[in-house]
């Protein structure tokens, strides 16, 4: 891995590009509005935890 081992106390890493990807797919879902830094991290870590995006409420 590029930039040396993961630290032992991380029990999950999510690369950058697939965060990018939850932030897209949340975007194109909602008519290319970007998320709000909340909605953003809401998505990520809901991604992270369920590999599975964030389901909306509308």
């Amino acid at each position: 891995m590029e930039g040396g081992p993961i630290p032992a106390n991380l029990a999950y890493v999510l690369e950058v590009s697939l965060a990018a990807e939850v932030l897209e797919v949340r975007s194109d879902c909602r008519a290319k509005r970007a998320p709000s830094p909340s909605e953003a991290v809401a998505a990520v870590e809901w991604y992270a935890d369920h590999d599975a995006y964030l389901p909306f409420d509308d």
